[in-house]
């Protein structure tokens, strides 16, 4: 409590060079800090402060009492006209938001009051400081407006709470289930791989089993890598449900897809790892790893699944952009190009400047192009006649509708200018490559940027009142 008084006795000291102001009533007060409001409190009003009062080494009065324990917040007062010589409200009501002040009250003013309101412990004669502190002025209406928008608030959140706690609760019942679906789905798998003589399988942590028939060469597959695969999907009863090469399927080539990116089920993430290149093998997958609850074309739900898979070839991203780059280089040195690259590993050269600012993501483009590969055998052109489309181009730039090396080299270019996009296979047709181009082309790309144009924005909504026309369709 000492170090409390001393701590005011500081502020009240340090701040000397401010006059200290004496009521009528015999209050006295100090400003400790300046604040940038310009209202005060009025009868009626809501004033928000922090105040403390000390006399004789005891705390008298603390809003802070008033909170929660750790809680040091304003707490808020509805002000009345002053009850008494005496009443600390007569100075609150001279203070602006934002100010702090240290307040003197004679000890007698106290033993005017009314008994009931009258501290207790007071010792004749020691003085009675209070600290305040604004924080905020209200009239009783935006005080009001403030309780209902916060009672609004707390209703949307306690809302929002049952609602989280029902999903909880419906999530914890969901995996409650699939724990005991996992359980008599192992059963099942295990049973089924007795049934079938299938002697070399592995169960991992998550219930896959993973069978390794032949073990190929090298390293195992690794998330981020580049795979390719041939794979016969069935069910335990037999059935086949897809396959790359059984021509039944529609879809005999290579199966490319980055691994531990999410584009095959968890099973194949999770199970893939485990292969080098030249291993051949079985998946057995529980549907919690698989499609789970929902069916999947001719799969039904919470099927158990049988692949069995090849791993034919796998390529590590950063070597293969590093070959790739090499490549680039060789082929800029030996045919004198002077190419900029830029942070992807795309290379473009601007043989021929535009006119005016560049086109950016958004705008529509229209382009004239021939598409070459390293060697410079044609694939694809808007120009040549041998490919049957001799017309311009057009595209939004930046919305995904051309492979990322244009999307990201278009935009370095102006209206009217031409130049040589060298595009690695990444920012390409990736590891499937498109049509003619096999995967992991580098593609070299003559373009010139004939036009763009801003985005037409769409058609103002009809007004309420407008007619509908005789025959025309009522939405």
């Amino acid at each position: 409590m000492q170090k409390l008084v001393l701590l005011l006795s500081i502020l009240f000291v340090g701040y000397s060079a401010q006059s200290q102001i004496r009521l009528a009533s015999g209050l006295e007060y100090r400003l400790v800090k300046k604040g940038k409001g310009t209202k005060t409190a009025k009868p009626g009003d809501y004033i928000s402060v922090v105040l403390k009062g000390v006399s004789s080494g005891a705390i008298i009065f603390d809003t802070k009492t008033m909170n929660k324990p750790g809680q040091n917040l304003p707490v808020n007062f509805k002000v009345q006209k002053k009850q008494f010589n005496g009443d600390v409200i007569e100075v609150l009501a001279l203070l602006h938001e934002g100010d702090s002040a240290v307040i003197t009250i004679p000890q007698d003013s106290f033993y005017r009051m009314p008994v009931a309101q009258r501290p207790k412990n007071l010792r004749p004669g020691a003085p009675v400081m209070y600290y305040a502190g604004v924080h905020g002025i209200q009239t009783a209406a935006e005080f009001a407006k403030a309780q209902a928008d916060y009672k609004k608030q707390m209703a949307e959140f306690n809302k929002q709470q049952a609602a989280f706690k029902k999903q909880q609760a419906e999530m914890a019942k969901q995996q409650k289930l699939q724990a005991a679906l996992a359980k008599t789905q192992d059963k099942e798998i295990v049973k089924y791989l007795a049934d079938n003589n299938i002697t070399n399988a592995v169960k991992t942590a998550s219930g896959l089993y993973v069978a390794i028939d032949e073990q190929g060469s090298g390293e195992n597959a690794k998330v981020g890598y580049d795979i390719t695969m041939n794979y016969d999907g069935k069910l335990l009863d037999g059935k086949k449900f897809d396959s790359n090469t059984d021509t039944a399927f529609h879809h005999v080539q290579p199966f490319n897809f980055k691994l531990g990116a999410h584009q095959v089920i968890a099973g194949w993430d999770e199970g893939i790892q485990q292969f080098k290149k030249g291993a051949k093998g079985k998946l057995i997958i529980p549907s919690g790893l698989a499609y789970g609850a929902a069916a999947q074309n001719n799969i039904p739900a919470n099927s158990i699944l049988h692949f069995d898979v090849e791993l034919v070839d796998m390529k590590d991203p950063v070597a293969l952009a590093k070959a790739e780059d090499d490549k680039i280089q060789e082929f800029l040195k030996a045919n004198n190009v002077n190419a900029t690259k830029t942070a992807s590993g795309l290379y473009y050269v601007i043989t021929q400047p535009g006119s005016g600012e560049n086109i950016k993501p958004g705008d529509n483009a229209t382009m004239n192009y021939t598409g070459m590969f390293l060697d410079g055998k044609k694939f694809d052109s808007n120009v040549d006649s041998a490919f049957n489309h001799v017309s311009p181009f057009e595209f939004p730039l930046g919305q995904g509708r051309v492979i990322k090396g244009w999307d990201e080299g278009i935009a370095m270019f102006n209206k009217g200018a031409k130049g040589k996009l060298i595009i690695p296979s990444a920012l390409g047709y990736g590891a499937a490559g498109n049509g003619s181009i096999p995967g992991g082309s580098i593609l070299q790309f003559d373009v010139e940027l004939v036009d763009f144009k801003k985005p037409t924005p769409p058609p103002a909504p009809a007004s309420n009142n407008q007619q509908i026309q005789v025959g025309q369709k009522k939405n």
